[in-house]
């Protein structure tokens, strides 16, 4: 609580105070003497301005260390930012890629279920089974493809000879065999 300075009537230390009744007093700010003047605490300032502009310029130099750190904060959240979402953007094809393969393994698994070797770890077993697969299509493209000449000879040799080797009625149910062989083969254009 503060302190009582000067009580009401009690003069200050000016020699006129209490005769001040048109103005106040130079001294206390009161007029005749009238109301209560409380001491003030004093408090703790620096106690000149080169102190100030010292604590002022400490202060400066802090916030310019703060800033230039924010600066090197920020830059790089930015940069990991980006790294982020590149690694993101890599991480989606990966994972559709993946996908991709994981559909086509299951794809080569259910329709190659007979060249599967199911001792073999999951990778090697379905590119296992594509090898198998490939050699057997290729087996069965050069069985097309010899069984096609085969009977193209046939019909060649009755429609040249009218031998009696082929018959003229059976030559168009050859002509029907020989097209679905072309089709199977990939050879829809003869």
């Amino acid at each position: 609580m503060a302190k009582v300075k000067y009580n009401e009537g009690q003069p200050c230390e000016h020699t006129g105070c209490l005769n001040h009744l048109t103005h106040p007093c130079e001294g206390c700010g009161r007029i005749g003497g009238k109301g209560i003047i409380y001491e003030l605490e004093q408090l703790d300032f620096p106690c000149t301005i080169e102190a100030l502009q010292h604590e002022v310029k400490g202060w400066e130099q802090r916030y310019d260390e703060l800033d230039a750190g924010h600066s090197k904060l920020f830059k790089a959240f930015c940069g990991l930012k980006q790294e982020n979402e590149q690694l993101q953007a890599q991480l989606t094809d990966i994972t559709k890629i993946r996908d991709d393969y994981a559909t086509a393994a299951r794809v080569i698994a259910l329709y190659l279920v007979d060249f599967c070797d199911n001792s073999m770890p999951y990778d090697k077993m379905i590119a296992d089974a594509a090898r198998k697969a490939c050699m057997a299509v290729e087996k069965r493209d050069e069985a097309l493809k010899q069984a096609r000449e085969i009977l193209q000879d046939m019909v060649d040799v009755a429609n040249v000879s009218g031998s009696a080797y082929l018959y003229k009625r059976d030559t168009g149910k050859v002509i029907e065999v020989i097209a679905a062989i072309d089709k199977i083969g990939g050879r829809e254009d003869v």
